[in-house]
């Protein structure tokens, strides 16, 4: 089997939640539907299939617009006048959309975030709320790079102000919040637009999922690249690189450094040891970071 309603189900089986997939077409009607999945291991619809293996899966499909309308458009907080709702699953992939939301882009299978609001997806990426994850694809077994929508472990909200793209303009600021829908997979995103103006729009186009994936990835290769040896500075006897673990960037020699940094240190003396060791930064105090002294593994001041 392998339709994407019991793939998900199975995915999230582990989480011990219900999986909502969709929209799709379903294949004897060709109407846009929504369907919501259900693992079940021995008649229990809520324990993990890392216990033992699911002995079923549950599943409900509803038409997109009776699923709309059961859900955003039953909102009071979603129907609000200059607001409207998108839920989106852990992927990013759009779910359904408040008809209150002004765009010329119809809801269709694995329809993007980035698609439908550019901005907020920069927004949601600068507060680090994407992963990268790796999966394998359900037919070919082989290896593929996946987006997960998370939130940060001390909210189950995040607000991001960034610009809508509406139809011909756009309107700023709009403030955007985003929450878990509980026992799901699924996330709301609550935009509400008072007191934001219509503007051009700029150079904003639609943001694909696998180019934002490869953004992702060249941004995380290039934070590891830089966390290994981030600048290189001289010393008396050796090469060695300096982090600014608190401030998150890097620091070259002749830079200022707190007394809470850390310097990541690669070599010892003879240039020779491959393990990182991590060790506080003037031990202590703040200054100005000269070079590395060998034996006792401090900065000192310039």
């Amino acid at each position: 089997i392998c339709r994407l309603w019991f793939l998900r189900a199975i995915e999230e089986s582990d989480n011990s939640i219900a999986a909502v997939v969709g929209p799709h077409t379903e294949g004897t009607d060709g109407q846009s539907v929504v369907s919501v999945t259900k693992v079940v291991v021995n008649g229990v619809s809520n324990v993990a299939s890392a216990i033992q293996p699911p002995s079923a899966v549950l599943a409900a499909e509803f038409l997109y617009d009776d699923f709309v309308t059961g859900t955003i458009a039953s909102s009071a907080t979603c129907t609000a006048q200059s607001r409207w709702c998108a839920v989106v699953d852990r992927g990013g992939t759009v779910v359904a959309l408040s008809t209150s939301k002004r765009t010329t882009k119809l809801v269709t299978a694995g329809m993007f975030v980035g698609e439908l609001e550019p901005e907020l997806l920069t927004g949601m990426r600068d507060k680090d709320l994407f992963a990268l994850v790796n999966v394998r694809d359900s037919e070919s077994g082989s290896a593929l790079q996946a987006l997960e929508l998370k939130m940060p472990e001390s909210s189950q909200t995040v607000v991001v102000h960034a610009k809508s793209w509406e139809v011909s303009t756009c309107r700023n600021p709009v403030s955007f919040g985003i929450a878990v829908v509980s026992g799901t997979n699924l996330f709301v995103i609550l935009a509400d637009t008072t007191g934001s103006a219509e503007e051009e729009c700029g150079t904003i186009t639609a943001v694909a999922r696998q180019d934002f994936i490869g953004t992702l990835a060249s941004a995380a290769s290039s934070t590891e690249t830089s966390a290994a040896c981030g600048a290189v500075a001289s010393s008396a006897t050796c090469q060695s690189c300096y982090l600014k673990v608190n401030e998150g960037t890097v620091s070259t020699a002749g830079g200022s450094v707190n007394g809470g940094d850390e310097a990541a240190f690669p070599r010892d003396g003879s240039c020779s040891r491959q393990d990182p060791t991590t060790v506080t930064a003037l031990s202590g105090a703040s200054g100005t970071c000269a070079g590395w002294r060998r034996r006792a593994g401090f900065c000192w001041s310039l």
